[in-house]
């Protein structure tokens, strides 16, 4: 009999154009384990089956909660403003936008024996396949001007689930509304994705990291800073951001990992 597990998140993260940004394949695979690797790093003890390097020019990775499909989703923008990511870029002299993803994720079934999930080459079921269609989409998505194309995000989203229930109908445009349509520019993408890694930083530490000169020795200066922060905090409108992906996280908790269809 086989052992069926229901409702599982599998995330199928394709390089774009790896062929036409990279010089050879050898540089695409080192992004994709340097990407796996932090992801791995930060979802120890989440993830069902670990992110690894499969097909090619993706990565795949798996977990139970659903929850985590929004925070592996602001873990992987987050990576595009880290020193890692910079540092590979400035290493083989490529520009650092023209690099992007897709980011296809899968809910479904797994039918992979308990003893093999951690093996990516190994591992079987609808939420795989549906995560690598779910990636097809996202490509599909990228070039139409009617459905959801991510345009400041560097990682095009698209979810799919059973065709007979109607969540993906809800996650795709959440997803698009909340972090593509909330985040008027790149600045404001870095400093929300500063605020989720850095929730205890203080202002003026948040604009160290984002390059703002000014005097840390003098206090007036600090607190000119961080004023200049707090504003673009506000306007910004991280706290609906905020909420929004709370909520976000919220209903997929009720709807999958508490059995909600």
């Amino acid at each position: 009999m086989i052992d069926l597990k229901k409702n599982l998140i599998y995330f199928f993260i394709d390089l774009k154009g790896s062929r036409q940004v990279f010089s050879n394949q050898g540089e695409a695979n080192e992004l994709l384990n340097l990407l796996a690797q932090q992801l791995n790093q930060h979802y120890t003890d989440d993830l069902i089956t670990p992110f690894d390097v499969r097909q090619g020019d993706a990565i795949i990775g798996g977990v139970e909660d659903a929850r985590l499909m929004v925070d592996i989703y602001q873990s992987c923008i987050s990576f595009g403003f880290s020193e890692e990511f910079l540092s590979f870029s400035s290493h083989y002299q490529i520009n650092p936008e023209s690099i992007k993803y897709y980011f296809g994720v899968g809910v479904g079934d797994i039918t992979t024996p308990d003893s093999v999930l951690k093996n990516i080459e190994a591992v079987n079921g609808t939420a795989i396949s549906r995560a690598k269609e779910a990636a097809d989409l996202a490509k599909e998505a990228s070039h139409s001007k009617e459905d959801y194309a991510f345009k400041l995000q560097s990682f095009q989203f698209y979810a799919k689930t059973d065709s007979t229930e109607a969540t993906s109908t809800i996650l795709n445009p959440m997803f698009y509304l909340i972090f593509e349509k909330l985040i008027a520019n790149n600045r404001q993408n870095e400093l929300f994705n500063l605020k989720e890694r850095f929730p205890k930083a203080k202002n003026y530490e948040l604009a160290e990291i984002m390059g703002y000169e000014f005097d840390q020795d003098d206090v007036d200066d600090r607190r000119r800073i961080s004023s200049q922060i707090s504003n673009l905090t506000t306007k910004s409108q991280y706290d609906l951001y905020k909420k929004s992906s709370d909520d976000l996280k919220l209903f997929l908790h009720h709807h999958y990992n508490l059995g909600g269809y």
